[in-house]
Order: C-alpha cells, then sequence, then structure tokens
C-alpha cells in the first residue's frame, strides 16, 4: 500500500479497483486513473507499464459511473 497524491480540492464520488489499476470519479464528471497499463487499463492513450500518479482521462468527461475490471475499465 501507497499514498497516492491528489491535487488540492479533489472530491472523490467513486473508487473502483480492479486487479492492477485504480479508477476514481471526481464531483465534476472527470475520472482519474493509475495503476498498471501494460493493457491500456489506465485508460490514458498509451500502453506505459505503470502509470504511477493520478492521471485523468482527457478523454471523457461529465462520467456518471465508473466500473474496473482484470484488463478492462
Amino acid at each position: 500500500p501507497q499514498i497516492i497524491p491528489f491535487e488540492q480540492g479533489f472530491r472523490m464520488v467513486s473508487i473502483c479497483a480492479a486487479e492492477h489499476h485504480t479508477l476514481v470519479l471526481n464531483h465534476k464528471g472527470q475520472v482519474v486513473s493509475f495503476g498498471r497499463n501494460d493493457f491500456g487499463n489506465a485508460g490514458i492513450g498509451n500502453f506505459d507499464e505503470t502509470v504511477s500518479n493520478p492521471t485523468t482521462i482527457s478523454s471523457l468527461s461529465k462520467i456518471v459511473s465508473i466500473h474496473a475490471f482484470e484488463h478492462s475499465s
């Protein structure tokens, strides 16, 4: 386990943890991801092995619900 830094004022609405990556939905309808990304499961547009810091998925907006699975979200 480790502490994950979020920007000041970030308010979580929902969090979804898959086997190796995590998604967080904030109060603005934005989705942030971090964790393993070797299958593109973090959704940030590349296949870097690990996303260490919370990264906003810029292609998503006004999201109301999130789900995460083993290799997809």
